[in-house]
C-alpha cells in the first residue's frame, strides 16, 4: 500500500514502530561493539602484561621463560607462529588478532622491534567470555526490542486516538457532506490546539455557505416569480391581440415574433433558474438540429434583414443532440445570433456539418465575449457547455469566425 493511501492513524503507528527498530538496531550495534572492544582490551592487557614478564626473564638469563598461562607461548620469529594463522599474517602483518581453526582464536603481540623476532602468542579461545554469553545477549537485545516496539506501538495507538481520530471525524464528516444537508454546526470539543481551531473554522464556513445558499434560493425564488409572470403577461397580451379582427399583416407579423420570443425568454429563464440550482430536472433526449436552427434563423431574421445577409444552410436533416431541448435552443440561438449580430453587410453565413461538428461560419469580426444579453453573450453557452459536457469551440481567423459543437447522428 503507497505511504499516502496509509491513514493518519496508521502513519503514526508506522513511524513510532520504525523509528523505534532503527533505535533499538543502533544501540544493539553499540552494545555489541563495547561488549568486543572491552573483551580486545582485555586480551591486549594480558599480552602486556605476560610481555613484561618475559622480558624480565629474557634480561636476567637470556632466555624467553615458559608462561604460567598454558593458552600463552612464545615463537622465536614469525615463521614459527601457529600455521593456521601463518599465512594469514604473511598476508597482513599490521594484523594482531587472527581466527584459527575448529573456533580457536589468537592474539599475537611481538617482544622485539625486529618483525622476524620473537612473537608472544595468546590462544584465547577458552578466554572468550562474551563469545559464550552471545547468544543469551543477543536474547536479551530482542527481547527488549519486542518489549520497547510494543510500548512504542501503544504510545503510537494513544497518539493517533487523541490527535488523528478526531481528524478522522472531521475528515468523514467532510466526505458525507451534501449542500441541502448541511449541518447546523459540527460538534465542538473543547480542544484549543488545532484540531479544535480546525473545527471552528469549518463551522464558520459551514454557517457562511448555509448563508450563501438562503440567498441563492431566495434570488432564485423571486426571479421565478419576477421574471415569469410579466413574461406570462406578455404572451396573454399578445395572444389577445392576435384574436382581434382586421389586423394589418405587418402588424400580425411583428406579433407572431413578440410571442415567439416571449415563449423563447420564458423557456430561458426556465433553463438558467434550473441551471443554478444544484439538481435539475432538465431531461436529455435527441433532438433534430434542423428543425431547430430553422426556427432560429426565422427569430434572428431582423438582423438578417437589417444587413442583407444570406444564409447557408447544409445540415442532414438525421442529425441530433442528445441534449434537453431548452438547453440546445439556448445555445444554437446564442450561436446563430452572434454570427449574425457580428457578420459583415452583404456576407453570407455558412451553417454546416464538417466531422460530426455543427459549425457557423461567417465573415465578421471577432465576436465578443463579453456581449450580453439574450442570444448574443457567449458565456450562457460556456456554462451551458461545461453543465451539460458540450465540446464547443470557437477558432478566429484574421477576418473570418467558426463556432462549432460536437454532434450525435441519429439514425
Amino acid at each position: 500500500m503507497r505511504w499516502n493511501n496509509l491513514k493518519l492513524r496508521n502513519r503514526l503507528m508506522l513511524v513510532f514502530a520504525s523509528y523505534c527498530l532503527l533505535i533499538a538496531a543502533l544501540f544493539s550495534l553499540y552494545a555489541l561493539a563495547v561488549a568486543y572492544s572491552v573483551e580486545d582490551e582485555f586480551f591486549q592487557a594480558m599480552l602486556k602484561q605476560e610481555a613484561q614478564r618475559q622480558h624480565r626473564a629474557y634480561a636476567e638469563t637470556g632466555k624467553w621463560a615458559a608462561s604460567a598461562d598454558q593458552g600463552f607461548s612464545v615463537v622465536v620469529s614469525s615463521a614459527e607462529l601457529p600455521a593456521e594463522i601463518l599465512q594469514e599474517y604473511l598476508q597482513r602483518p599490521q594484523r594482531r588478532e587472527f581466527t584459527g581453526l575448529a573456533g580457536r582464536h589468537f592474539h599475537i603481540l611481538p617482544l622485539s622491534a625486529d618483525a622476524n623476532g620473537a612473537w608472544l602468542v595468546a590462544e584465547v579461545s577458552e578466554k572468550l567470555v562474551f563469545r559464550r554469553m552471545r547468544a543469551s545477549v543477543f536474547d536479551i537485545l530482542l527481547g527488549s526490542t519486542l518489549v520497547v516496539l510494543v510500548l512504542a506501538l501503544l504510545l503510537a495507538w494513544w497518539l493517533a486516538n487523541s490527535t488523528a481520530r478526531p481528524l478522522t471525524q472531521l475528515a468523514k464528516i467532510m466526505a458525507n457532506l451534501q449542500p441541502d444537508q448541511l449541518p447546523s454546526a459540527l460538534a465542538q470539543s473543547g480542544r484549543l490546539d488545532e484540531i479544535g481551531v480546525l473545527t471552528g473554522g469549518l463551522n464558520d464556513l459551514i454557517a457562511r455557505i448555509q448563508q450563501f445558499i438562503e440567498r441563492e434560493q431566495e434570488f432564485t425564488r423571486d426571479a421565478s416569480h419576477e421574471l415569469r409572470t410579466p413574461l406570462s403577461v406578455i404572451r396573454c397580451a399578445a395572444e389577445q391581440i392576435a384574436h382581434m379582427q382586421n389586423l394589418p399583416a405587418a402588424a400580425s407579423a411583428q406579433l407572431e415574433l413578440i410571442q415567439s420570443s416571449a415563449l423563447q425568454l420564458q423557456q430561458t429563464v426556465m433553463t438558467l433558474l434550473s441551471l443554478a440550482r444544484e439538481s435539475t430536472q432538465l431531461i436529455a433526449q435527441p433532438i433534430l438540429v434542423l428543425p431547430m436552427l430553422e426556427q432560429i434563423i426565422v427569430e434572428q431574421s431582423p438582423w438578417l434583414d437589417r444587413k442583407s445577409m444570406q444564409i447557408e444552410l447544409d445540415v442532414a436533416p438525421q442529425f441530433a443532440l442528445i441534449l434537453p431541448e431548452n438547453v440546445l435552443h439556448i445555445v444554437l440561438a446564442n450561436l446563430v445570433g452572434n454570427a449574425f449580430q457580428h457578420g459583415a453587410f452583404n456576407s453570407t453565413v455558412h451553417i454546416f456539418v464538417d466531422q460530426a461538428r455543427l459549425c457557423i461560419h461567417n465573415q465578421q469580426l471577432p465576436v465578443g465575449a463579453g456581449s450580453v444579453g439574450f442570444g448574443f453573450g457567449l458565456s450562457i453557452v460556456r456554462r451551458l457547455a461545461k453543465r451539460f459536457a458540450i465540446d464547443f469551440r470557437i477558432e478566429h481567423t484574421r477576418d473570418k469566425t467558426k463556432a462549432s459543437i460536437a454532434i450525435l447522428e441519429v439514425p
